[in-house]
């Protein structure tokens, strides 16, 4: 603006002064004309033009200093300015532009050459990261490239020539048909008319393809590709890179070959948990082994001894499987087993190049691998197991260790089938001799029964054949206690259980027996609680005793001079073994100072001996207007 103003200014003062010196010029020539009109016309008229040209060269001169001025102040800069921008524009980001004023031009060319070192800046920037770029390109192991929209390659990197053996040179001018096949060139087609038709995305893609090496051998690869657009999102080219996976491919392959034999183990462990007959063991372990797509064959032999199969099972190509059974069972060896059992080898790998000589299985097994693996536990050889691979797949450690696995876990199948059917046996065995015991322990209760009954029989004889009134009565109660013992006898021999008493049948049972024995007319009401609850031989014949001895007392002294009476009986026990026996009447009573410590009568003395000794438990007894007995004990396993 200051430029602006002075011009302006200049100018002003420059017409002001030339329309002064025109209008002077013209008054002095028309006053010089008027005057000389009177004198001489021609002086007059020379006057007059030596005037205009003094005027002349005055208004010359001051545009000559106009310009100069003009061209210091303005012209000189901008001209450098333009020098500036051809030099920088020639690539030379190292002029600068001097700074002459400090005015709007001067700010200008500040500007300016600031402009010029940020661009010097950014160039540098720009070829540091060219130069990184190019490193990148010219030493990374992927394929970069860029091809026009007509297919052809414009630039290729030198990883080309490691991967497809072909130089940048050769690659550049190439088309993309010439280097893979028409299928994947229509998959390719169908992926960049999706990113033509949706060029939004902007995501380029990621595919995988198989790219011909320059002796025609194909390569698997994953392509990278990425269309570029102009500012009007028009497609200008194709840029990308070419990664060489087979390495991934063979992990892939290989991999899913180790899941398929995991998945097969996993059916095997199954099996051998789940399978108790050796036959349908070793025909579906065969046959997970081939399922899975683990092995194209799988068969599993037994041994009967060292050298002699006594069961084969197999699976994958039936027909083959079923020849190699019958001649391996009829005693014809192929060289694998021959050289197997010989050596006594726990793992043998046979590669696809072995020559099994006039093996009958050899078509089957050309070009593959198979293995044959012991299959052994705890030092036990049980037999084989052997599998063939499928075509292109070889063998590795990994691969052996969960072979020798399964060849282990089919060994502890069948060790534990044959435990099994060891235990089976011993178990009949013990169940054959627990029935004989027992029959025989059912007869000896029988007999026991018997005896008893012919012992009760001979002392009921001898107490109506005795003139003392105390012998009869000692025999009577010797016939009930041995009737009692017989009746525990008869119980175990009738029941189903020979080692424990159901207490409720033999209360009610011991009851009517007595009764039979000595009440004759009299109504006796028997009241019985007596739990459920199973008594083993060794508790039951002293309770038995116990309640007999108690029972036989109260028919005989409780109910004297009366026609009826009642006798209460209760036997619980708990679920931790403590029982409760209570015997009671309704009759006369005990007689006054009663003490069972001093008892002359030899049942009670008993009651008191089994009760106290015996069962190693408590008696009270009470009399108030009836004579109850109670008496605590704990039942204790033998």
């Amino acid at each position: 603006m200051k430029i602006k103003h002075e011009v302006n200014l200049l100018i002003i003062i420059l017409t002001v002064v030339m329309a002064l010196l025109v209008v002077a010029s013209v008054n002095f020539v028309i006053g010089q004309v008027l005057e000389e009109e009177m004198q001489d016309k021609d002086l007059a008229i020379a006057r007059a033009v030596y005037a205009i040209l003094i005027i002349a060269v005055l208004v010359l001169v001051s545009g000559i200093l106009l310009n100069s001025f003009l061209m210091r102040r303005m012209l000189k800069p901008i001209e450098a300015l333009v020098e500036g921008t051809k030099r920088v524009g020639g690539g030379d980001l190292d002029f600068r532009v001097a700074v002459t004023s400090r005015d709007e031009l001067g700010t200008l060319t500040e500007s300016f050459n600031q402009m010029i070192a940020e661009r010097k800046q950014a160039n540098e920037v720009l070829r540091e990261g060219e130069e990184r770029y190019r490193l990148l390109a010219e030493n990374t192991l992927d394929v970069i490239w860029k091809m026009d929209l007509n297919l052809e390659f414009t630039y290729a990197n030198p990883a080309i020539f490691d991967i497809f053996g072909i130089t940048p040179e050769e690659w550049v001018g190439s088309r993309l048909p010439e280097h893979c096949s028409p299928e994947d060139m229509r998959n390719m087609g169908l992926l960049m008319t999706d990113v033509l038709e949706n060029p939004e995305k902007d995501t380029g893609v990621v595919f995988e393809s198989t790219f011909f090496t320059k002796n025609g051998e194909g390569i698997p690869c994953e392509v990278n590709a990425k269309m570029l657009f102009d500012e009007n999102r028009r497609p200008i080219c194709l840029q990308g890179s070419t990664r060489d996976i087979t390495d991934r491919k063979a992990d892939e392959e290989r991999i899913e070959h180790l899941n398929s034999v995991l998945a097969a183990i996993r059916n095997v462990n199954q099996l051998i948990i789940r399978e108790k007959d050796r036959d349908t063991l070793l025909q579906k372990t065969c046959d997970a082994l081939v399922e899975a797509r683990g092995y194209d064959a799988a068969w599993l032999g037994l041994l009967r001894d060292s050298e002699t199969f006594d069961m084969i099972k197999g699976s994958g190509f039936q027909e083959d499987v079923s020849r190699f059974c019958e001649y391996v069972m009829s005693g014809d060896y192929p060289p694998c087993i021959r050289d197997t059992l010989a050596r006594k080898d726990r793992f043998v790998v046979m590669d696809e190049s072995k020559e099994c000589g006039d093996c009958f299985f050899e078509s089957v097994c050309s070009g593959k691998e198979s293995a044959i693996i012991s299959v052994e536990h705890a030092g036990r050889f049980f037999g084989m197991l052997a599998v063939l691979l499928a075509p292109d797949v070889a063998m590795d450690e990994e691969e052996r260790g969960i072979l020798a696995d399964v060849a282990g876990d089919i060994a502890l199948g069948l060790h534990n089938i044959e435990m099994g059917e060891a235990r089976n046996k011993a178990e009949n065995r013990i169940k054959a001799a627990l029935k004989e015991k027992e029959v025989m322990l059912r007869e000896i209760h029988h007999r026991v029964k018997n005896n008893l009954q012919v012992v009760s029989s001979l002392l009921n004889m001898q107490a109506r054949a005795a003139k003392d009134e105390d012998i009869q009565d000692a025999l009577s109660e010797s016939r009930d206690r041995i009737m009692t013992m017989s009746l525990i006898h008869s119980q175990l021999y009738e029941g189903s259980d020979l080692a424990e008493i159901n207490m409720k049948e033999f209360v009610d049972r011991l009851l009517g027996q007595l009764q039979s024995y000595q009440v004759g007319d009299m109504r006796i009401t028997r009241v019985v609680r007596v739990d459920d609850y199973p008594f083993p031989i060794s508790v039951a014949v002293p309770v038995g005793l116990i309640i007999n001895e108690l029972l036989s007392n109260a028919l005989k002294h409780a109910f004297e001079g009366r026609g009826e009476g009642k006798i209460e009986v209760s036997l619980a026990a708990s679920e931790g073994g403590r029982v409760n026996l209570t015997v009671s009447d309704d009759g006369v009573g005990l007689p006054p100072g009663f003490d069972i410590n001093t008892s002359k009568t030899l049942g009670l003395r008993l009651v008191k001996i089994l009760t106290e000794d015996q069962l190693q438990g408590t008696l009270e007894v009470t009399s108030d207007g009836r004579a109850t007995f109670k008496m605590q004990f704990d039942i204790i396993d033998d």
